[in-house]
């Protein structure tokens, strides 16, 4: 099915711009230019580790944002009337509070059993960001109403760190296996301010979308979607008080984004506008490398690996366009 709707979208724009080369190679505009910035909060915002054997759930960690302060902008470039190049982007402002909760499960026996899970209040977002650059093609390109398809590429990239925190284990044998009956029962607390995880994720994705924009009198409507079953992602978690490194990639995974936003022409060039975004990287499954720094070994754990995101952004800010 996904398939189907890869080719439809890149046979559509390729028409497009066979449209636009047959039609309009003597309207070719160099500074039809136009830039946004906004700023916004980003929020509904989530990265997944998990760690899998045989694709049974071992290990979870949760990394939740609070609501972070972003800037975003952007700039479009009109070079023919029915086709444009995009550049746009945000990034989190400075360093914000967040929150982590790690899961286990290692009860071989019962493997719905959580019987690991710690708490780490103290979490902070080091950045979160990302780039987006596409070609859009109008299908169609009426003075009131535009329709689009969109050929793209984004990179997005979460760094975190976890400090402090409390956790409750259960009891354990001599070689470390689970003692049956004692889920969560060891109680404690990590030293306060002392780093206890550093994660990483980031997520390069070609994707394709359709774009929409309705015009009345002096208001704008529009809207984005853009999809892609072709997302590589990548996560670094450092272990700090296990001294081991756990590097992670995972490719074909799938993005789904909507973005919708809305503008006033307070002067016939210039546009105050409110835009909300909602991301989503599905959970893609790969392969981990993990390093013991204590010992100097490494291993490799296939198909261990699981990455997700999502994410909201809400933002309002001004267009002009030269």
């Amino acid at each position: 099915m996904k398939e189907n709707i890869v080719l439809v979208l890149l046979a559509t724009l390729c028409s497009t711009s066979v449209f636009a080369k047959d039609k309009v190679t003597k309207s070719f505009c160099f500074n039809c230019v136009s830039t946004s910035i906004s700023t916004g909060i980003l929020t509904n915002a989530e990265s997944v580790e998990t760690v899998l054997s045989n694709g049974v759930r071992l290990s979870q960690l949760d990394w939740d944002i609070d609501n972070s302060p972003v800037l975003n902008t952007g700039i479009r470039w009109e070079f023919f009337p029915v086709v444009s190049l995009n550049l746009n982007g945000w990034t989190t402002i400075s360093k914000n509070g967040a929150l982590m909760n790690d899961y286990d499960w290692t009860n071989k026996n019962n493997p719905n059993e959580l019987t690991n899970w710690s708490h780490h209040p103290r979490t902070k977002l080091n950045y979160a960001n990302e780039f987006d650059v596409n070609f859009e093609g109008l299908l169609i390109n009426k003075e009131d109403f535009s329709l689009g398809v969109l050929v793209g590429y984004q990179e997005n990239r979460y760094s975190f760190t976890a400090y402090g925190g409390k956790y409750r284990y259960p009891e354990t044998d001599d070689n470390g296996n689970f003692i049956p009956g004692s889920s969560q029962t060891i109680i404690g607390s990590f030293e306060d301010g002392k780093k206890v995880i550093g994660y990483q994720q980031k997520y390069k994705v070609p994707y394709i979308g359709l774009s929409g924009k309705y015009n009345y009198e002096k208001f704008e409507f529009g809207g984005v979607v853009k999809y892609s079953p072709w997302v590589k992602s990548y996560d670094y978690d450092d272990h700090a008080l296990r001294n081991t490194d756990f590097y992670s990639r995972a490719d074909q995974g799938d993005y789904y984004a909507v973005t919708i936003d809305a503008g006033y022409y307070i002067v016939p060039d210039t546009q105050l506008f409110a835009q909300y975004s909602w991301n989503e990287f599905k959970m893609n499954v790969g392969d981990t490398l993990i390093i013991d720094n204590e010992d100097n070994t490494q291993g490799v754990n296939s198909g261990g690996a699981g990455i997700a995101n999502k994410y909201s952004i809400v933002s309002i800010g001004i267009k002009y366009r030269f």
